[in-house]
C-alpha cells in the first residue's frame, strides 16, 4: 500500500492546465452538488491543491474551503454552521491526514459530523506524507475505523479499502455507491 506523496502532489499541480490559485478558487465555490468535501489542517494547505487536481483527475468535484469568501475569517460559531451545510451539500468527505494534521481542531469534528450523516463508508481517510510508504500514523484509534485511499507506486490508480462490506473498491468505484 502506498501513500500520496507530497513531491506527486506539488507535481500534479505544475502539470495542471490552471494555476494553484485558480484550483484552490475554483474548490471553494459552492458545494451544492459537489461529489467531495475535503477536510484538511491549515497546516496541509500547500498541499491542497495537489489533492484537488489528483481527485479531479477521476471526475471528482471537490469542495475545500481554503478561499471560502463565505467562511468568517476568525472561527467561530458561524465558520461551524457554515462547514456543516457544506458537508451536507456534499456527496463524500475525505479526510486529507498527515503528520502535521493531528493538531487540528476541525478534522475531528468533520469526520464525526460526515460519518454521522452519511455513515462510515461515505467517509475516507487520504493520507499523505514525504515518503509515500505506510506510516503508524495513519491508522491511529478512531481513523482506523474508516476506509483509506492508496494508490499504486505512480499514482495512477486509488484504491479504497477497509469498507464496512469488507471489500476494497477503485476510487471511481467508491464515488458511484449510492
Amino acid at each position: 500500500m502506498s501513500f500520496l506523496k507530497y513531491a506527486d502532489l506539488q507535481a500534479r499541480v505544475r502539470s495542471s492546465n490552471f494555476s494553484e490559485s485558480v484550483i484552490l478558487k475554483n474548490a471553494s465555490l459552492s458545494p451544492k452538488g459537489k461529489d467531495i468535501f475535503l477536510s484538511h489542517s491549515h497546516k496541509d494547505n500547500h498541499y491542497v491543491a495537489g489533492v484537488i487536481e489528483t481527485l479531479s483527475g477521476f471526475h471528482a468535484s471537490v469542495y475545500a474551503d481554503l478561499n471560502d469568501a463565505t467562511l468568517p475569517e476568525k472561527p467561530s460559531p458561524t465558520t461551524a454552521r457554515i462547514i456543516h451545510v457544506n458537508i451536507v451539500s456534499c456527496r463524500r468527505t475525505i479526510i486529507l491526514v498527515s503528520p502535521e494534521s493531528y493538531d487540528s481542531k476541525w478534522i475531528p469534528w468533520e469526520l464525526g459530523l460526515s460519518d454521522g450523516l452519511r455513515g462510515v463508508q461515505y467517509t475516507a481517510i487520504l493520507p499523505i506524507n514525504q515518503s509515500g510508504q505506510e506510516e503508524i500514523w495513519a491508522h491511529r484509534e478512531y481513523i482506523g475505523l474508516y476506509p483509506l485511499i492508496s494508490s499504486n507506486e505512480w499514482n495512477t490508480n486509488l484504491r479504497v479499502s477497509n469498507l464496512p462490506s469488507g471489500t476494497d473498491l477503485s476510487f471511481a468505484d467508491w464515488l458511484k455507491l449510492p
